[in-house]
């Protein structure tokens, strides 16, 4: 039983680092598509709004 209650946190730790992760992706498919979307748009602009908002 010792042994279950110490692996059950490092679960928890290990879905919220996947959840994390899939987050970080939707938010890179979303620069993906606004950028292509808006392919007249300055490449400085798109920097700006792109790299410094999500960094």
């Amino acid at each position: 039983m010792k042994r279950k209650d110490y692996m059950k946190p490092m679960m928890q730790v290990v879905k919220l680092r996947q959840t994390g992760m899939l987050m970080q992706q939707s938010v890179r498919g979303l620069r993906d598509s606004y950028s292509n979307g808006n392919a007249d748009v300055e490449d400085s602009e798109k920097d700006e709004q792109g790299v410094w908002e999500w960094k």
